[in-house]
């Protein structure tokens, strides 16, 4: 899996936008929308990782503010940076 494969799954599903654990809830279409569009550029087990990474990192309302601010440099190292954990 590469970096950009990962981070192009988060690009293409922040429009869209805890468990029981210490992850935040995620409307299930988004986290289903994240995993197919990710899977399409990457191993199950990297895109599996992203997903929890964001939901740990990210209440759902953080994550749709991304989508407003993803011209913002700081917001796409943001996330590529989680990107970075899962690789």
């Amino acid at each position: 899996m590469t970096r950009l494969g990962l981070l192009t799954a988060l690009l293409l599903v922040v429009p869209l936008a805890g468990c029981g654990d210490d992850r935040h809830e995620y409307p299930p279409a988004v986290v289903d929308s994240f995993l197919q569009n990710c899977e399409a550029r990457a191993d199950e087990r990297d895109c599996d990782c992203a997903i929890d990474r964001l939901r740990e990192r990210y209440t759902y309302e953080q994550f749709q503010s991304m989508e407003k601010q993803l011209g913002d440099r700081k917001v796409v190292q943001e996330m590529a940076n989680v990107v970075d954990e899962c690789l």
